[in-house]
């Protein structure tokens, strides 16, 4: 049986991955508190006592406005902190999932950005998560980048659970029309990250549901099954960021891979938190 440590367990797709796997594995899920991943002597530690074959490397900054302000912070956890998780990996001759994003792209691309394309990321989040793909892809660790796209799902605190809450609610929010990305959804990716170990599959991978969107189509595709009012909309420049970001960070896989389209996915999301309503308030 495949021994998987999980760092970032209990952060947004941490709490969806661990439960999943723990039925096929054993699991040592490791939190903030008791994985600090900048400490390289407490993760040796963890690492000798658990002898795992694979590592999930989740952990990290990914509050793009925090990563603005505190740069060498998110450098210490988000750089550092992956190269602490490799160098053990090499040690103990683990397999590594390590998740990265689209933000390391500048948004420049007209349509999907694909592996192969050049990274040019616009802002401290996607700078440092760029780095920490090098510091993977220039070790001996048998490794897997997942670069995930937009994330929804149960527990996720980010804008789409905001976004969920104020369509319920039915507050105002602006939408952008010209912003688009490619929706993911946690459960999706986390059996994705299961068979991902199975077949112990390598290399670079975009990971995310099947199809683009603006950001005033998914919020209109909410509403709509949600019979809530319609968002309105913006302009992406009118939403005046304090960080640079891009404005089109889309993806798709040049393997082929497909996941279910982003539309059928919300439909099962909308109809677990009607089931289950703490798994969006959580």
């Amino acid at each position: 049986m495949e021994r998987v440590i999980i760092t970032g367990a209990w952060g947004n797709l941490g709490r969806v991955v661990v439960p999943l796997l723990a039925g096929f594995f054993k699991v040592f899920p490791l939190g903030r508190r008791d994985g600090d991943i900048t400490d390289f002597e407490l993760l040796k530690a963890i690492f000798n006592e658990t002898r795992p074959s694979v590592v999930i490397h989740l952990a990290a900054i990914t509050d793009i406005d925090v990563c603005e302000e505190a740069p060498e912070v998110a450098y210490n956890v988000n750089v550092e902190g992956t190269r602490n998780v490799v160098r053990l990996c090499e040690k103990f001759g683990a397999r590594l999932i390590f998740t990265s994003s689209p933000f390391v792209f500048d948004g420049k691309k007209e349509g999907e950005y694909i592996e192969s394309d050049i990274p040019n990321p616009l802002n401290i989040y996607g700078k440092t998560k760029l780095n920490a793909e090098k510091i993977v892809l220039d070790s001996s660790v048998q490794s897997i980048i997942l670069r995930l796209g937009w994330l929804f799902g149960p527990y996720i605190r980010r804008f789409s659970s905001k976004l969920i809450k104020s369509i319920i609610k039915e507050e105002p929010v602006e939408l952008a029309t010209d912003s688009f990305f490619s929706p993911l959804y946690t459960i999706d990716c986390a059996h994705f990250i299961l068979n991902a170990i199975v077949e112990q599959r390598t290399g670079i991978i975009h990971l995310s549901n099947d199809g683009m969107c603006s950001s005033y189509e998914f919020g209109c595709y909410l509403a709509e099954k949600l019979k809530k009012k319609k968002p309105l909309t913006t302009r992406f420049e009118n939403l005046k960021f304090k960080v640079h970001r891009p404005i089109n960070f889309s993806i798709s896989s040049q393997s082929g891979l497909k996941l279910r389209h982003w539309k059928e996915a919300i439909d099962c999301f909308i109809e677990e938190i009607k089931e289950k309503p703490f798994l969006l308030f959580s």
